[in-house]
């Protein structure tokens, strides 16, 4: 019977054994019921699920993650499809995931995002306690529409989270707000990140700007441009900025 294999080639993997001997190889490979196959000089090694190997981060996943921070998903994203399959069991393959679930909401993938981020943090328990990742996945459930589960998380978010969670929570929810034509009660969570979580920059970049926006709505146009000023000059880095200044810019 053939037996189905998840592999990548990665630099010097190592096989522990349980009395704590190592056995180096050049490529390791496991089946997707844990199996693990090292290959060595003297040849191909069978070892059982739930054997420990240790081994250099794959080259292909560095690429990977430089393509995500460069922003470049579409790329990032089939290389690391391969990833998150070829790395089970081999102690890289939740960074993999975790990179793959940020590439699909980078891209706009939502659903994806969602399945991948749920699927992510039932896997690894560790992932449950990123703050990235949860962020990452309220926001995936808020883009995808979900309101009625990602509201109640939200809620808990802010009042019981930390205040790096408390903070993108309370963006999350003011731009669901937001688009629901809900102007007022967006203006409050957006108002609220911009004053109290000033040291969060991304967040309160963003949240500055939205609060001029729903000003601007709601015509309280010399309120709004008071935080466009702020944009510009305290987060002249921020990707905001450039609107910002435009919307100061003088006539």
């Amino acid at each position: 019977m053939l037996l189905a294999m998840a592999g990548v080639q990665a630099a010097n993997p190592v096989v522990i054994l349980p009395d704590g001997r190592k056995m180096e190889g050049t490529e390791v490979r496991v089946t997707r019921e844990g199996v693990v196959y090292l290959t060595t000089q003297a040849g191909r090694m069978e070892y059982p699920k739930g054997t420990k190997v240790v081994m250099d981060q794959p080259a292909d996943l560095v690429k990977a993650e430089g393509l995500v921070q460069k922003k470049q998903f579409a790329e990032a994203i089939p290389v690391l499809e391969k990833l998150a399959e070829g790395l089970r069991f081999l102690g890289w393959d939740m960074k993999a995931r975790k990179l793959l679930a940020e590439s699909y909401a980078g891209q706009g993938e939502w659903t994806k995002a969602v399945v991948a981020f749920e699927a992510l943090m039932a896997d690894f328990k560790d992932s449950q306690g990123d703050d990235a990742v949860r962020a990452g996945y309220l926001r995936s459930l808020a883009a995808a529409g979900n309101k009625d589960k990602v509201m109640p998380l939200l809620e808990g978010a802010i009042k019981g989270g930390t205040r790096g969670e408390a903070a993108q929570a309370q963006l999350i929810r003011g731009r669901t707000k937001l688009e629901s034509g809900d102007v007022e009660a967006a203006l409050y969570d957006f108002m609220r990140n911009a004053r109290y979580f000033k040291e969060f920059k991304e967040e309160a970049a963003e949240s500055a700007f939205r609060t001029a926006e729903c000003l601007e709505k709601l015509n309280e146009r010399d309120r709004a441009s008071g935080y466009y000023l702020q944009v510009a000059r305290d987060f002249p880095d921020s990707e905001f900025a450039v609107q910002a200044k435009a919307k100061t810019a003088n006539p």
